[in-house]
């Protein structure tokens, strides 16, 4: 019998062979039964940390809200649930990080937890509900956890900066659905009620989700012109500064001028990217700028205009042109509680629960009030040093962002910076900000790349 040539034994296989295509890794494997391959796609071990930390949550948000519009009781908040489990699943990491002390962030949120103790031991003497007090304390202590984990996921895998910008972009286009999609089906919250114009869409929070919008223009204005720019891209941020400005408050207003101003500046005088140098990546910053700058300014004017023909937005955008404070009344109450309560507490806070029912005293039939003034509400709750942590570290992050901005003409630096800077400023005179959980998710995100001492380059991704 002759030999039997190419015969392969039914139970040897070629090797698995690993192939990685636009940083997802698809192995291939043999099948025993037929000697073929089979792939398996794996995405990047940070992407299901990203979802959960900025798409799950405005899920969790609209489904308690389309749950309220249909009167389907829930026995609580998903948006509530789903942000603990991130702070509990997050726990180690922080922990470990606690122990080892190895960064500014990290002393940063040991200083912040040390600061609260004393307010949370007066609130127990005193009373207080302590689980109203604990709610209340993660939402304060959300931005310094979302910080140090992002930290975390930015050297341990490593994971790319233009990542946490793509996750902020696609958590925008789901805002923005929610924001204006429900209302052309009849399904809205009103902003102000029907007397003015204005839309929450199904979200309840609408200060909340006006901020995290409009924090996100800045990094959705980024990847437009610095990663890929397109119709369909340029569209779908139409699509966000349009129901940006169908929420109807001077806020949101601010926001898109605000982006208009840092595309203005990103664009024309800082340092590109090295695939956007020399005459034809100029000509591409230049139009794809001009685009959105165009674009925004038109929205602004849109917004103005329809917001001018309610008489109650009307007034309230002629307080902001005579120079009166946002809150003024919220923040006259709070002060004045603040000059009735022992001194000592000035200093120590009394906690959540305590310090609002007191604020709530000067407004009738509420339990608990805030002053929507985010330092104000730091120092009734927290105490002054609480405060002032609180605030200090996004000083010193966006004193660094500057800087990088004005040595290196770094673009990332100004992106992150500017988005910080906004998120601060609405923090400082309206609140919903320092201590929201969604718009802090994405400060958290740009204090991240600010403090982050070299992030990994863009390498064999998909600019999606």
């Amino acid at each position: 019998m002759g030999p039997i040539i190419g015969c392969t034994r039914f139970n040897s296989h070629p090797p698995p062979r690993t192939i990685t295509v636009s940083r997802m890794t698809v192995q291939s494997t043999p099948f025993k039964a037929t000697g073929g391959m089979r792939q398996v796609v794996t995405l990047p071990k940070h992407s299901l940390w990203l979802f959960f930390i900025f798409i799950a949550p405005v899920l969790s948000d609209a489904l308690y809200g389309l749950a309220q519009a249909f009167s389907i009781p829930l026995p609580f908040s998903p948006g509530i649930v789903l942000r603990s489990l991130i702070i509990l699943s997050a726990a180690p990491i922080v922990v470990g990080a606690l122990l080892k002390m190895n960064n500014r962030p990290v002393i940063w949120l040991a200083a912040l937890v040390l600061s609260v103790i004393p307010s949370m031991f007066v609130s127990g003497v005193l009373g207080g509900d302590l689980v109203y007090d604990l709610s209340a304390l993660s939402k304060s202590l959300y931005l310094p956890v979302i910080t140090v984990l992002i930290l975390f996921l930015l050297k341990r895998y490593p994971m790319p900066a233009d990542d946490l910008l793509k996750a902020i972009e696609y958590s925008a286009y789901l805002y923005a659905f929610f924001l204006v999609v429900p209302g052309w089906l009849g399904l809205q919250v009103y902003t102000y009620g029907d007397f003015a114009y204005g839309s929450k869409g199904v979200f309840h929070a609408g200060n909340d989700a006006s901020v995290t919008l409009g924090v996100s223009l800045i990094a959705l204005g980024y990847r437009l012109i610095y990663v890929k720019f397109s119709i369909t891209r340029l569209l779908t941020l139409t699509f966000c500064v349009y129901a940006l400005t169908e929420i109807g408050s001077r806020a949101a207003l601010i926001f898109i001028l605000g982006s208009v101003l840092a595309v203005v500046i990103g664009s024309l005088v800082l340092k590109p990217p090295t695939q956007l140098r020399g005459f034809g990546g100029a000509a591409k910053r230049v139009l794809s700028g001009t685009s959105v700058v165009f674009l925004l300014a038109g929205l602004v004017g849109y917004g103005l205009t329809v917001q001018l023909e309610s008489e109650y937005q009307r007034n309230k955008l002629y307080e902001i042109a005579r120079g009166d404070v946002p809150r003024l009344a919220l923040t006259q109450t709070g002060l004045q509680y603040l000059s009735e309560r022992n001194t000592l507490l000035n200093f120590i806070g009394e906690g959540a629960d305590k310090y609002e029912r007191g604020v709530a005293r000067f407004w009738h039939g509420r339990v608990h009030r805030m002053t929507e003034v985010d330092w104000l509400d730091a120092l009734g709750r927290y105490g002054l040093l609480f405060a002032i942590l609180s605030h200090c570290f996004v000083i010193v992050a966006l004193r660094k962002a500057f800087l990088a901005t004005l040595v290196k003409r770094d673009v990332m630096a100004f992106t992150a910076g500017s988005g910080l800077f906004l998120f601060l400023a609405h923090s400082v005179t309206a609140g919903h900000a320092l201590y929201s959980p969604a718009p802090a998710a994405i400060a958290g995100a740009y204090l991240a790349l600010i403090v982050f001492p070299k992030p990994p380059p863009r390498q064999n991704m998909s600019a999606a």
